[in-house]
């Protein structure tokens, strides 16, 4: 379902970008004496548009963090009278680099980045119809985007955690903010 809403060059530059993350990884526990750190997380929530959901791939380097993330919103569905369709949504791919504090078992992160962001945006009016529905017009979009993340997490154990993940994105259309409950799995120390 995602191609039909992410350009094709869009997922080559992304796996362009993605693949020398890879190896990078592989390279520093060669030279780093702090081993690095990896970890997924993902979670559900809310936005400024209605529901959200996401996940994040991060690794920890000394004290710098390195993330690519996938974000969703989806427009909460109102009751059928005075509904608005199609319904607004947006998606989100980003790279961000930011920073990290932590405990023995908690967590809090900093970063912003660079993102393709896209989705369905509503257009004019066009008419009403059974139970007054508002049918407007569809747009699809996709524009450049500044994304910004603070993560808190709790992590008892070394490969398992949970967590809140505080997000927005700024972009020319629709700016948009939000916050998820995530679980969090990977090598945390």
């Amino acid at each position: 379902m995602l191609h039909h809403y992410v350009p094709r060059h869009f997922i080559l530059l992304i796996s362009f970008l993605i693949i020398p993350y890879f190896s990078l990884f592989a390279q520093i526990n060669k030279i780093s004496s702090n081993p690095p750190y990896f970890w997924f997380n993902g979670g559900l929530g809310f936005s400024t548009l209605g529901l959200a959901y996401g996940f994040n791939v991060n690794l920890f380097l000394n004290k710098s963090l390195i993330s690519a993330r996938y974000l969703y919103n989806d427009e909460l569905k109102e009751s059928s009278f005075f509904r608005k369709y199609p319904p607004e949504s947006q998606w989100e791919l980003g790279l961000l680099y930011g920073r990290y504090i932590r405990s023995n078992i908690f967590m809090v992160t900093f970063s912003a980045g660079i993102s393709m962001t896209g989705g369905t945006r509503r257009g004019n009016y066009i008419k009403n119809e059974y139970f007054m529905r508002i049918y407007e017009e569809k747009h699809a979009s996709g524009e450049f985007g500044f994304p910004i993340e603070s993560q808190i997490m709790y992590t008892p154990f070394s490969f398992i955690g949970i967590g809140f993940n505080v997000f927005a994105n700024l972009n020319k259309h629709e700016s948009i903010g939000g916050i998820l409950a995530n679980i969090e799995l990977g090598h945390f120390r």
